[in-house]
């Protein structure tokens, strides 16, 4: 019988390394962050690398599936996104601004369906999640049962809606036009229709800029050589409570 293993096989090629895996420079995804320690620690690990210090490492990723999952079903809306609608412009490079001394900022949206002005971007979750980001949507007050779980949804929708705004002002820097945006949310343990979900508003450029804006103040803050530590961190953030910050 072969010596063959399946599963280190299957975990091999779910673990290869991504084109996003290997970015250096922090995008849309990192600094949209509602966590300010977070942004700036990201902001000083991934210029350590830029200059040359292997020994800064981030901790491995425990939980890793869920981010492969995510980007198979990337894969999937757009593949099927690009038949469907041969005018959407699909995980184009975007410039979104320059940090002195640091370098340019890129990103990459999911998806623009140009005709309809309308950006979208897509994410997987967990039907229980779901049900929070629901509330968290709404404003929705947190019982004391289920305290953290919308505290983090609060948290999560905040960083989604952030980065998805920031993917807006990028395509509009490009000369785009775009009214609205759109979180599409797919339960990776979904049964039915009922378990993908969208949040829609309006395209707000003053949110974006403020994103932006407070990136700038952190690079600021990073590159002058002050303490990040003291710097807060966010409620609802899973790696500061996990490094017990919070």
């Amino acid at each position: 019988m072969s010596n063959f293993n399946a599963r280190d096989f299957a975990l091999n090629l779910l673990k290869e390394p991504t084109s996003r895996d290997k970015q250096m420079f922090v995008g849309a995804s990192q600094f949209s962050s509602p966590c300010t320690f977070c942004v700036a620690a990201s902001l000083q690990y991934s210029y350590a690398q830029m200059q040359g210090h292997p020994h800064v490492q981030s901790e491995p990723n425990r939980y890793w599936l869920g981010a492969v999952i995510g980007t198979a079903v990337h894969g999937l809306f757009e593949e099927r996104g690009a038949l469907a609608v041969p005018t959407a412009v699909i995980e184009k490079k975007i410039y979104l601004g320059t940090l002195e001394g640091y370098g340019e900022i890129w990103s990459k949206p999911d998806f623009l369906h140009v005709d309809e002005r309308i950006c979208l971007d897509w994410k997987t979750t967990t039907r229980a999640k779901l049900r929070f980001l629901k509330e968290a949507s709404n404003g929705a007050q947190p019982e004391a049962v289920e305290l953290s779980g919308l505290i983090a949804a609060r948290y999560t929708f905040q960083k989604y809606l952030g980065q998805l705004m920031s993917y807006a002002r990028g395509l509009v820097l490009l000369g785009y036009e775009i009214d609205t945006v759109s979180m599409v949310f797919v339960c990776r343990d979904g049964l039915t229709d009922d378990d993908v979900w969208a949040y829609t508003t309006a395209y707000d450029p003053d949110y974006a800029e403020k994103v932006f804006d407070r990136l700038v103040r952190l690079w600021e803050y990073v590159h002058s050589g002050q303490d990040i530590n003291d710097l807060p961190s966010k409620s609802g953030c899973f790696e500061c409570e996990t490094e017990g910050r919070v």
